[in-house]
This record gives C-alpha cells, structure tokens and sequence, in this order.
C-alpha cells in the first residue's frame, strides 16, 4: 500500500499567469513514444513570458526528471531563483510516489513535490544529470 501525501497548497489557485518574470513557473511532463521506446520530456515554463526555461528529456518518468528540469530552468535564470512559485499537476506514476526518488531541486519545498505549487527558498544546488 502507498501512502497518499496531501497535495501542497496552491499558491497559484488556476492563475496561470505573472506580473514578472521568474515570479511563477509552471511544469509538465510528456511522454513520446518512439520507435525506439518511450522517451519523456520534463518542461518548465515562465508564466510571464511564456519562455521554455527546462527541457530535459530521459528514458524515464520520475522525478530525478523533474528535478533536472528544474536545475535546467534555474540555470537559464542565473542560478538565483529565491521567492519564486513553482505549480505542477500531481502525477500518479509509480516512478513519482512520494518516497520514490528525490524532490524537486534543493531549495523548492513543498510537503508534496508533486502537488499544487512551491515556493523557491534557496538558489537550487548544482546537481550531474545525464537527462540534459
């Protein structure tokens, strides 16, 4: 049986735009099936500009993925990205339960990685990945 965190609050409430950049960014996963098996694509947006800030793709669906993005998006931005909001939908993956893998990059809290929106306390750390 797998426990079932309560989603993070929604700091964003279905409001899916910014007054400024890097205030609220948004994220979703995407699988692509290919000839050669399924490839999935982390994105990470910037609700202001629209700009696709992470993109990372990997083999698979899990939240070392999302964290990439995140690293990825963070990176574009110059590393500082301290009182931003982070929304994504809640995956169901068995890949992305809670207690599976790793949150989101250092510095996004959320009692939910997956669920509702968290706010940005710390510059996100350096993390390798080979997703991007």
């Amino acid at each position: 049986m797998v426990l079932q965190r309560p989603a993070a609050p929604d700091f964003v409430k279905r409001v899916f735009t910014a007054e400024e950049p890097d205030l609220v960014w948004a994220g979703d996963m995407t699988e692509i099936v290919t000839e050669e098996g399924r490839l999935y694509l982390a994105t990470v947006i910037d609700l202001f500009s629209r700009r696709l800030l992470g993109y990372p793709m990997g083999a698979r669906h899990d939240a070392d993925l999302v964290v990439a993005a995140l690293n990825m998006a963070a990176a574009t931005r110059g590393g500082d990205v301290r009182g931003g909001i982070f929304h994504s939908d809640r995956l169901n993956s068995p890949s992305t339960r809670p207690g599976s893998s790793p949150g989101p990059a250092a510095g996004w809290a959320s009692p939910s990685p997956w669920a509702g929106s968290a706010r940005a306390s710390t510059t996100p750390s350096a993390r390798r990945s080979t997703a991007y």
